[in-house]
């Protein structure tokens, strides 16, 4: 049985699949042919399942695809991130380097990306639905503020008038400063 991609095995979830590796987590090989082929055969109903952009409604339809694919849904990948960020010491001391980007020397490109990527799991985990359909809920009476948090901390960098790149865990210093985008002044002060 071919099963989809699953981005978690080996990595952030156990492997399970050692002769399927190099396919099951490659999205190019495995979604555009497992996915539509799920709904199709095993569950029609997801075509029609989502109506309200809801956090159920993403879990229901995640699990209903990822099941039968033999794959970690999203929501097991986001909830391994999160259990280690509340368990290790040592990501507890990278998230505080995150929170005021002030990194130590050693391997920071890798503490960086690596911060980012635990912040986003994190992020995903609270507001999966959020972060699967954000067109709807940027616009409309979906529109909140609680929206802006998750898109702040996922963010990461933005680039300015000026053309430079910030992170905005520095937008206070930076909101006062003529270079801000108009837009992200907004997204800085809700």
């Amino acid at each position: 049985m071919r099963r989809g991609n699953n981005a978690g095995a080996g990595f952030l979830c156990p492997l399970r699949f050692f002769a399927s590796f190099v396919t099951d987590v490659d999205p190019g090989i495995s979604l555009p042919f497992s996915l539509p082929r799920t709904i199709a055969t095993k569950r029609p109903d997801v075509a029609s399942a989502i109506v309200g952009y809801s956090r159920n409604e993403y879990v229901e339809v995640a699990e209903a695809l990822t099941r039968p694919l033999l794959v970690d849904s999203p929501l097991t990948v986001a909830e391994t991130v999160a259990l280690w960020a509340r368990e290790s010491e040592g990501i507890k001391s990278l998230m505080a380097e995150h929170q005021t980007f002030e990194y130590g020397p050693e391997n920071l490109p890798v503490r960086v990306l690596f911060s980012h990527f635990l912040a986003f799991n994190i992020d995903r985990l609270a507001r999966p639905e959020f972060f699967c359909w954000p067109g709807a809920w940027m616009v409309g009476e979906r529109l909140s503020p609680g929206n802006y948090d998750a898109l702040r901390t996922s963010l990461g960098f933005v680039r300015g008038q000026s053309r430079r790149w910030r992170h905005l865990s520095a937008y206070r210093i930076w909101e006062e400063r003529r270079d801000c985008p108009q837009g992200i002044r907004v997204l800085l002060r809700v």
